[in-house]
């Protein structure tokens, strides 16, 4: 193998991923170039639009490609711009060049490289769906379900091995597309605080261990993504009224998710933490995580009985929604009927967004204390109405 023609290309994730994804190419000697200067720099622009030409006129040109076009491929693999703009067509480009280029040792190399950008791939393509259905003018309740949606077809035709490994990459895709790094920091604080104790629960290291392999930069999709007023479709006793909702629900959803079948407390006491020191707080907020904690439960309860990933957009959707009977039917009124599954549903987010703390006695007289400490101090902090 001639010397530099093994190319390590780092993906970081704000300074902070570790690991290397080694891209090894065997190059021949450089003959005379078809991919212009522009083109290989087009690889790394500010513009996504540009970026994605650079990688269609690759992928034309992929059985032609010389050393310093492969270089500049490299690069953008370990380039943010790229990555983020276009990386299910990078690895598309890496797939054709181990199909057509007239090397073999080029074909052979890249192939077994190209899989390494699955991940990435997925995780653009979930947020390339969220931002096209927002600019449609999809919000709130309905852009949520949505993109639970895409995220289980993405997972499924994957070909995993179990029902449970897709739920599991669900809800980590849904988390860092609408959560970030956030998701990662809190669950590692998390662990170090808890993660030691016994009887701590086997899936936080798994889920800490997985997310270490994304990359928020290319799959968070933002926090504006519902209306702020009374256009929202989240019930308006889980909606504070921000255009922020589906950021603070989703977070809750996948701590409980994670960490909720062995420690049911903490999520709760976390989100009271949130909701008396943290700024902005609300009952609607309070409210909000807290159905979401339950709705996160439900899933990992479904998740260990094997049940049907497809279930998840019904239950996000029946939960947080002002109008739950529209996720009665997911598959259209041709398919299954799944009525009764968001009448349960409807009917414990209802009871645990009226007693955040529990039913009886005892969780009503907890409930109505924690409302008035968090309204209390909106009232000190000049926030009465919240």
């Amino acid at each position: 193998m001639p010397d530099g023609c093994l190319l390590r290309v780092p993906l970081e994730e704000d300074e902070v991923r570790k690991g290397l994804l080694v891209l090894a190419v065997c190059c021949g000697p450089v003959s005379g170039q078809v991919l212009g200067e522009g083109v290989r720099e087009g690889l790394t622009s500010d513009d996504p639009a540009t970026v994605l030409r650079s990688v269609e006129v690759y992928d034309r040109f992929a059985y032609r490609l010389e050393l310093e076009d492969l270089r500049a491929l490299s690069r953008s693999l370990r380039n943010r711009n790229a990555m983020r703009a276009a990386a299910p067509e990078l690895q598309a480009v890496l797939e054709r060049l181990g199909s057509v280029h007239p090397d073999p040792r080029i074909r052979a190399r890249v192939l077994t490289r190209a899989p390494m950008l699955d991940t990435y791939a997925r995780q653009v393509e979930l947020r390339r769906e969220i931002e096209r259905l927002h600019g449609e003018g999809v919000t709130g309740v309905a852009l949520w379900t949505a993109a639970a949606e895409r995220a289980v077809e993405l997972n499924l035709a994957r070909g995993l091995g179990s029902n449970a490994e897709v739920m599991d990459a669900t809800i980590l895709d849904l988390g860092v597309a609408f959560n970030g790094s956030s998701l990662r920091g809190h669950l590692s604080t998390y662990d170090t605080l808890f993660g030691w104790a016994p009887g701590a629960d086997p899936l936080l290291d798994a889920a800490l261990e997985e997310l270490g392999g994304r990359s928020s930069v290319l799959g968070f999709a933002g926090y504006a993504l519902d209306h702020a007023d009374e256009a929202s479709d989240f019930r308006p006793d889980l909606h504070d009224g921000t255009q922020a909702q589906i950021n603070h629900s989703s977070f809750f959803v996948n701590l409980a998710y994670v960490v909720g079948l062995h420690d049911p407390v903490t999520p709760h006491l976390a989100n009271l933490k949130h909701e008396t020191i943290d700024p902005g707080a609300s009952m609607a907020d309070f409210r909000a995580s807290q159905v979401g904690i339950v709705v996160g439960l439900a899933l990992r309860m479904h998740r260990e009985a094997d049940g049907d990933p497809r279930l998840i957009p019904t239950v996000i959707g029946a939960a947080f929604s002002e109008t739950p009977e529209a996720y009665a039917f997911p598959q259209g009124p041709e398919g299954a009927d799944l009525s009764d599954v968001v009448q349960v549903v409807e009917g414990v987010s209802q009871q645990v967004s009226d007693s955040p703390a529990g039913p009886g006695l005892g969780g009503r007289a907890i409930s109505a204390a924690e409302e008035g400490i968090i309204r209390g101090l909106n009232v000190v902090r000049g926030d009465p109405q919240r």
